[in-house]
C-alpha cells in the first residue's frame, strides 16, 4: 500500500500541504516553513534616485521600498532574476525574467523602448543603485517583485536554477485562466 503525503513541494511552483482541519494544515505548513527557513542576507541601501532620474518621461518608475531594490544590489541576487523566470506567476506578473541594465544610459534605453512581446520584462534592474518597473504593474505584480527579492536575498550563491523553458512562458502568455487572473489583479 503507498503511504500517506501531507507535504508536497512543487518544482518551479511552491508548497502544498494537506490536513484533516484547517488547524493542522495551518501547523504543518508553519513547521515546513520553520525547517526550510533561511536567514537572509543584509540588506544594502539602495540608489533609487538614479533609478528615477534614468526613466523619468517613460512608461516606467522607481520600484517602492528598499527590499525589491535588492535585486539590482548584489552580483549573484541579479544574475539569479536576470536569467529567467522561476516559476508561473512570475511569467503572469512580471514577464520572462527580469530586465538587466548596466548603466544608468542602458536602463533610459530599456524604458524608452517600445514592445508588444507579452513577455517583455515588466520590470528593470539598473545593477547596484535599484529597480525600476513598468507603471502599468499591478498591485500583485508589485508583490512579485518582493517575492523574488527575497527569494534572491535567500538563495545559496552556487544555486543551480531550473528555470522555465520559453515554451513554457508562452504557454502561459498565452493561457486563458492566467489572462482572467491577470485582469482581476488590475
Amino acid at each position: 500500500a503507498r503511504g500517506h503525503c501531507d507535504v508536497l513541494v512543487i518544482e518551479n511552483h511552491g508548497l502544498v500541504v494537506g490536513g484533516d482541519s484547517v488547524g493542522e494544515t495551518s501547523a504543518l505548513m508553519q513547521m515546513v516553513e520553520t525547517r526550510l527557513a533561511t536567514e537572509p542576507r543584509a540588506m544594502l541601501p539602495p540608489q533609487p534616485g538614479l533609478v528615477a532620474e534614468a526613466c523619468a518621461n517613460t512608461d516606467f518608475m522607481a520600484a517602492p521600498g528598499d527590499i525589491i531594490h535588492q535585486l539590482a544590489l548584489r552580483a549573484e541576487g541579479l544574475a539569479l532574476a536576470s536569467a529567467g523566470s522561476l516559476y508561473p506567476d512570475h511569467v503572469v506578473f512580471l514577464g520572462s525574467a527580469i530586465a538587466r541594465a548596466d548603466s544608468a544610459a542602458e536602463l533610459r534605453a530599456f524604458c524608452r523602448a517600445e514592445s508588444d512581446d507579452p513577455l517583455r520584462p515588466k520590470a528593470v534592474a539598473l545593477q547596484g543603485a535599484g529597480v525600476a518597473h513598468a507603471k502599468s504593474l499591478s498591485p500583485g505584480g508589485i508583490e512579485m517583485l518582493a517575492a523574488l527579492a527575497q527569494v534572491c536575498r535567500r538563495a545559496p550563491e552556487d544555486l543551480q536554477a531550473r528555470y522555465l523553458t520559453r515554451a513554457e512562458e508562452w504557454e502561459l502568455a498565452d493561457w486563458d485562466a492566467e489572462k482572467y487572473r491577470q485582469a482581476l489583479d488590475g
